[in-house]
């Protein structure tokens, strides 16, 4: 039976309204946060995820000593409420072809150029290593670990007037501005969403730790911006359902978790991943509506959760409450009759 999830909004735990919501329309919550706002929402009786557990600590799995982290009490805390979370699979970003991101606010991070890792071959067995390093930690609690791939885009500028002027990418502007005069939009995912990439890391892990597969979690919003961007940029051939098509013959059965959303269309720049929430009639939301029936059809037997992930500026009841209006939405498409 496939679980649904909703996206996390700040305030939520404090929000007796939005857990009364949650709890009694059995929807739970995936969060990435692993400080006391777990307990919170656990205690209130409503079920959470964890994906990208930690956020900055497990975002990259190409940054030097990635495991290190679960020696120190973070990592101990991290594993603590993965341990605890509801649902049977914990996800990760595949991730980076960098040891250093510089995190962005609406654009692809962006990668320090002194950290690119060039070598697809070493790319692909640093990130499968530690793929299956956190498949054993984590299965002592039962969970499967997921990944998920990135989005490629196609080039568009930084708008730099939305980035925090006091985080980390204000303060590196010229470095990053280089690195992408230099490398591009796509800098620092080299490999990690070519479909063949992803192929090859199950087919690692599953040679070095067979008795707990890796998954994979699809991100339809992350494979439609990539395959409008391939298109655009001559890298593939075929429309954007063909793309979709080869995504899922590269992961078989390994779909376990969906991610739905809407991406931008600027119309300019292309699309770019967004987490707008559905609104029927729209060409773009119809699109990806259509799509997500051919991905769930070929996955809903191996699937396990589907999370809601929209971004919506609402007071956390209003939001929760949009969630079930949208998680409504969502079954009446793919459970027609």
């Amino acid at each position: 039976m496939v679980e649904l999830y909703v996206s996390w909004v700040k305030g939520l735990p404090q929000d007796k309204e939005a857990l009364r919501i949650l709890r009694e329309n059995n929807l739970g919550v995936e969060m990435s946060n692993i400080d006391g706002q777990v307990e919170m929402v656990k205690d209130a009786g409503v079920k959470f995820s964890s994906h990208t557990p930690g956020l900055n600590l497990t975002l990259n799995l190409a940054k030097p000593n990635f495991i290190d982290v679960f020696d120190n009490e973070q990592g101990k805390r991290l594993l603590y409420v993965v341990k605890n979370s509801d649902a049977p699979v914990v996800s990760f970003h595949l991730g980076y072809s960098a040891e250093k991101i510089y995190k962005m606010a609406n654009y692809p991070n962006v990668p320090d150029p002194e950290t690119i890792i060039a070598n697809r071959n070493y790319l692909l067995r640093i990130i499968s290593t530690r793929l299956t390093i956190l498949a054993d930690l984590f299965g002592n609690f039962d969970k499967q670990v997921l990944i998920e791939s990135l989005d490629y885009s196609r080039e568009r500028p930084v708008l730099w007037e939305i980035e925090p002027k006091d985080g980390e990418a204000a303060a590196n502007k010229e470095l990053i501005q280089k690195v992408i005069r230099e490398y591009g939009t796509n800098a620092g995912i080299l490999y990690v969403t070519e479909p063949n990439f992803i192929k090859e890391v199950f087919k690692k892990c599953d040679y070095y730790y067979s008795e707990s597969p890796i998954g994979f979690l699809f991100d339809v919003s992350h494979v439609f911006v990539s395959a409008d961007a391939k298109i655009h940029n001559h890298k593939f051939l075929g429309v954007i359902e063909d793309y979709f098509q080869i995504i899922l013959n590269a992961v078989g059965t390994r779909t376990k978790e969906l991610h739905l959303s809407v991406p931008n269309d600027d119309g300019k720049n292309g699309y770019s991943h967004y987490h707008h929430k559905f609104t029927p009639g729209n060409y773009l939301n119809d699109w990806i509506i259509d799509i997500t029936k051919i991905v769930f059809e070929q996955t809903k037997k191996f699937l396990q959760i589907i999370v809601l992930e929209f971004n919506t500026g609402l007071s956390p009841t209003e939001h929760v409450k949009l969630m079930l209006k949208q998680a409504e939405y969502v079954i009446k498409q793919l459970n027609p009759y």
